[in-house]
């Protein structure tokens, strides 16, 4: 038995109902691909551009809506910055600026000295050290520039301010550089200094002599006033010795006067 092909022929992909079954051939001669039915009544695409080796993705069919990428490994040489920088060359730069910073670091830790601290609100060195004060600082206004060969003395600011035009918060650190001025250690409110970390600090913290008044002691007022009540009185028995004394004490009757 003879099968008979029925060849149509359009621009574009045809409709569903343009083919009625496997039996014919509908040709988009736009972009050159040839559609047909299957046994299912579904419409296939039997072939592509011939004159081309490249298939566009609006010619594929059944493309799937996702693509779950399976488990696999990269060398991170492979992966770049999406604008052709490798990784490892991104790795290799920024390790070697870790490099250059720790050598800065390194550098200045050997030359800075803990000074004391300044209030940044008065312009004003509130402590000094006897590091500070071997290079000619002490307590009162800082001095602008900062004393002559007094590079790597830092003090820490306990109040925030602006000195010699740097912007200092509370644990900001401002450094000397000798006729050079003063620089800031600006560091982010939520970093931390351990006390290992802190150069030069003394070590013993003997307490000045000095007084309080009744209000700077927490609760001192309560406690005296609850001791006894201000008016009252006391019994002889209450007060230890007192008749004894009373006892010793000798009896004046009468004292007369006149004269001789």
């Amino acid at each position: 038995m003879a099968t008979k092909i029925y060849i149509k022929h359009g621009t574009g992909a045809p409709d569903a109902a343009d083919i009625s079954g496997p039996g014919e051939l509908a040709i988009d001669v736009q972009n050159k691909i040839i559609y047909t039915k299957d046994n299912n009544d579904q419409m296939i695409a039997l072939g592509a551009d011939i004159t081309s080796s490249v298939i566009d993705w609006s010619q594929l069919e059944n493309v799937p809506t996702e693509f779950p990428p399976e488990d696999h490994e990269h060398d991170y040489t492979e992966i770049n910055d999406g604008n052709g920088t490798a990784l490892n060359v991104e790795i290799d730069a920024i390790n070697a600026a870790l490099g250059e910073l720790q050598s800065a670091v390194d550098s200045l830790e050997g030359n800075l000295a803990f000074g004391g601290t300044v209030d940044g609100s008065l312009g004003t060195i509130t402590s000094a050290t006897s590091a500070a004060t071997d290079k000619g600082f002490a307590e009162g206004n800082v001095p602008v520039p900062p004393p002559t060969g007094s590079e790597g003395i830092y003090f820490i600011a306990e109040k925030a301010g602006t000195i010699d035009s740097n912007v200092l918060s509370s644990g900001d650190w401002l450094v000397s550089e000798g006729d050079n001025g003063w620089t800031s250690v600006n560091f982010d409110a939520t970093v931390s200094v351990t006390w290992d970390e802190v150069g030069g600090k003394p070590t013993e913290f003997p307490p000045e002599a000095h007084t309080h008044t009744i209000d700077e002691i927490t609760d001192l007022q309560d406690e005296l006033d609850g001791l006894a009540v201000a008016d009252h009185t006391h019994e002889i028995d209450d007060i230890n010795g007192l008749q004894e004394a009373l006892d010793l004490k000798a009896s004046v009757l009468s004292i007369s006067g006149g004269t001789y």
